[in-house]
């Protein structure tokens, strides 16, 4: 089970300090954290010297939900946006709920994963370069390790996008993209 940091008690000056932060909108909008997130697009936010709270957790501690064992999730069907900090959006789960609600919205899918370097209509081109070119080079063309491109060709990963682009296919990819496979 998961152990979240225990978010200490929240002074009116830090709870001041927090909204601050945050783009409050309509009451069933999405509020974003507009202070530093993590390359996931998740808010964080400092409360004692050296120690970052995940500023969803803090919004809901805020309104007094708090859980060290739970999970804060975002609705999915009211936002589903890691930088919203709306209470109203927010609630505590586990982690197969989390999992659940992002094959709801279909999150972790393809170029809707928030760390997909790639698009749906690059895997055909990967598919077809893969068949005349090493692994490494064609990773190196997409800025993505040899090991994603071994999961394309056998279908670990991206088996939602099926086919193999055409020679045509590619070299048009290629030229449009300003990409050279020499």
């Amino acid at each position: 089970m998961l152990n979240y940091k225990t978010i200490p008690k929240l002074t009116p000056k830090t709870i001041a300090r927090f909204w601050a932060k945050v783009d409050i909108k309509g009451e069933d909008d999405c509020w974003p954290w507009r202070g530093s997130c993590d390359k996931t697009g998740y808010g964080h936010f400092g409360i004692k010297a050296a120690c970052s709270y995940l500023a969803h957790r803090v919004s809901l501690a805020i309104v007094g939900i708090r859980s060290n064992k739970l999970m804060v999730l975002h609705d999915p069907l009211a936002c589903n946006t890691p930088s919203c900090v709306n209470p109203r959006h927010l609630r505590l789960g586990t982690q197969i709920e989390n999992g659940l609600d992002a094959r709801l919205v279909g999150k972790k899918k393809g170029s809707k994963h928030h760390s997909a370097k790639l698009t749906e209509l690059d895997i055909p081109i990967i598919r077809a370069l893969s068949k005349t070119k090493s692994q490494q080079d064609v990773g190196k063309l997409f800025n993505i390790s040899r090991r994603a491109i071994s999961f394309i060709i056998t279908g670990t990963n991206w088996k939602h996008v099926i086919g193999v682009a055409t020679d045509k296919q590619v070299k048009i990819y290629l030229k449009k993209n300003n990409l050279t496979t020499d």
